[in-house]
């Protein structure tokens, strides 16, 4: 599957619900992974100045979502945000 767009760095998980984060090159995005994994968010992160960072993700959450599923992509979003970037 094609999912590249010119100028932009693709972060992709297939595994999941097939989501797909765009970042525009000039922001040298990295993928990240954090510890509590969740096939179906996707993540990188940004350097904005010095040593700081900015880290996007992008999740896909069905309507029909299990209660587990949702407490899944919770708790990743909170370990990501309890991070020091």
């Amino acid at each position: 599957m094609e999912v590249n767009i010119d100028g932009y760095t693709a972060f992709t998980n297939f595994s999941g619900r097939r989501s797909v984060l765009y970042v525009n090159n000039c922001y040298g995005a990295v993928e990240y992974k954090p510890k509590t994994y969740n096939d179906d968010i996707v993540w990188c992160t940004i350097k904005v100045s010095g040593n700081n960072s900015l880290v996007v993700g992008v999740a896909y959450r069905s309507p029909n979502s299990s209660d587990q599923q949702n407490a899944l992509i919770e708790k990743t979003i909170k370990t990501v945000a309890d991070c020091n970037f």
